[in-house]
């Protein structure tokens, strides 16, 4: 039981979940309505869409291996006890990775064969370097690993519109309206979702920067500094709130609405309650809450795309 429960946070199962749920509304909210007013079919039938989720699940879980295994040494100073692969076994732990990169793969190649995709097949090889890439070399570094992660988090709702990308384009010339719309949702989920992470993995940083020093990693907190890190975490809370402000005052129709202008406005309160914690957090502990605070607004963000469609 203790074996299956590391195993859980290795491949870190509550994650996983979110790409699916994720994924799940930008399909079964965002994109089937749209064909479904036009009576247009989309371009991935469910049973493809359920291989995209799968392909992105194994390209997530890649990452958190990966992590797990370079992270060993560091997790016994910042997470003593934490780090499943001290229990798992590093040679378990290391074929997991491969097995699951393979499949991954395999899935990939079948998909892009029956979508006729094949041009975009890289895409797979180069999401699971890069975040191989962010283990074993960005994440030490400042902010180029925080940017990495977060792209990656965007890109969790960007490959369905990018696989959708003809199927819009014959949305377009029926209702261009309605394909602007999707688009414009789209949009502004993945820009929040990149504007969250890129705060919550500032926010680990500064949770972790005492190990980090000891182990020689430069992320930003570790070369800046604490009091440099708040400024920065208060300039993505107001980009953030930006972002979330900016479809309003343009007039996008879906945002046009009292139901949504409450749901913005209680996105935006509890983006001032996190802007006041940051100004206060003293002690790793306070950054620890934070951090799993913005967990929690990243899940409560899903309903942007739940809510707008």
């Amino acid at each position: 039981m203790r074996d299956m429960a590391r195993f859980i946070r290795l491949i870190r199962l509550p994650n996983l979940l979110v790409v699916v749920v994720t994924q799940l509304l930008v399909y079964y909210r965002l994109f089937l309505p749209a064909y479904r007013s036009v009576d247009l079919q989309p371009v991935l039938d469910p049973f493809r869409f359920f291989q995209l989720v799968v392909i992105t699940i194994a390209i997530s879980a890649s990452g958190f291996i990966i992590n797990d295994l370079r992270d060993a040494k560091v997790d016994e100073i910042n997470r003593p006890g934490t780090n499943p692969v001290l229990v798992l076994g590093r040679a378990f732990v290391q074929w997991l990775y491969a097995l699951t990169i393979l499949g991954g793969f395999l899935l990939s190649l079948i998909v892009a064969f029956r979508l006729d995709e094949l041009s975009f097949l890289w895409l797979y090889p180069a999401s699971v370097g890069v975040l191989a890439l962010y283990s074993w070399a960005l994440k030490g570094r400042p902010l180029i690993g925080n940017l990495t992660i977060s792209a990656y988090c965007a890109a969790v709702p960007g490959i369905i519109g990018l696989a959708e990308r003809t199927g819009l384009a014959r949305i377009s010339i029926r209702n261009p309206e309605l394909a602007l719309t999707v688009w414009r949702t789209l949009f502004i989920f993945m820009l929040f979702a990149f504007l969250a992470t890129f705060l919550r993995e500032l926010i680990k940083d500064i949770e972790d920067a005492e190990g980090d020093r000891r182990l020689n990693l430069r992320t930003f907190p570790v070369r800046f500094g604490t009091a440099a890190s708040r400024r920065l975490a208060y300039l993505i809370v107001a980009l953030t709130a930006t972002a979330l402000c900016l479809p309003i005052f343009l007039n996008w129709p879906s945002y046009q609405s009292v139901f949504i202008w409450t749901y913005i406005g209680i996105l935006l309160f509890a983006l001032l309650a996190i802007g006041f914690f940051i100004a206060h957090a003293d002690d790793k502990k306070d950054w620890h809450r934070l951090s799993t605070a913005l967990k929690l607004y990243l899940l409560l963000g899903l309903g942007l795309l739940a809510k707008l469609a």
